[in-house]
């Protein structure tokens, strides 16, 4: 327990100094993603609405928007690591709060992507132990997914799913998807009730 516990600390701490450069702008977007003013999930909602409707209207070519997705990650390369040079962030301004923040950052980074290859362990070992199972299960959801995504036009759906992913991270912390959680179950519960109370009658 104690060594997996230390793996992962060095994980964290690899990790906190390869984003180093970084710091500032991880920290600036956990706010927002966090939602700590109230009025950031709005402004998001709405910057991601005019994206895509922008996206909608120019209609551009798929290798246009490729090359355009990748020409803003290497601006953002070239730029994030040199905020100090503008003046937009200097080491006067890094406080023990933020670093914190950023070191909870990394930790939830590191929980995440260990998550991820829990996921997939347990999909490979499905795959070897139930074959059948697992052949029958992916093709029922590739099939649900392909029927989704022919009703649902394409654009909108990655909308939907973009706008879904970003606010999560705020929906989670209000305690919104636990309040909806607890909903479903109840009404779930409720629908059980009365197949049962429809069966004995």
């Amino acid at each position: 327990m104690m060594e997996g516990q230390s793996q992962e600390q060095r994980r964290v701490q690899q990790l906190s100094e390869n984003l180093q450069e970084w710091r500032y702008i991880l920290v600036l977007v956990d706010k927002w993603l966090n939602w700590e003013k109230d009025e950031y999930p709005m402004i998001m909602s709405g910057a991601i609405t005019t994206g895509f409707f922008l996206f909608w209207f120019l209609n551009p070519p798929v290798l246009s928007a490729l090359a355009f997705a990748v020409m803003c990650v290497c601006v953002a390369d070239y730029v994030v690591p040199r905020l100090h040079e503008f003046g937009i962030s200097t080491a006067e301004e890094w406080t023990d709060e933020k670093e914190a923040k950023y070191k909870e950052i990394c930790t939830n980074m590191v929980w995440g992507h260990g998550l991820l290859l829990k996921a997939y362990y347990w999909a490979r070992m499905q795959r070897e132990q139930k074959p059948k199972l697992f052949f029958c299960a992916a093709v029922i959801c590739l099939l649900f997914v392909g029927f989704i995504a022919g009703a649902i036009p394409n654009l909108f759906l990655v909308y939907i799913l973009v706008t879904f992913a970003v606010l999560l991270p705020g929906l989670h912390r209000k305690g919104y998807l636990l309040q909806w959680k607890i909903l479903f179950l109840q009404q779930f519960v409720k629908i059980v009730q009365k197949m049962r109370e429809g069966r004995l009658k």
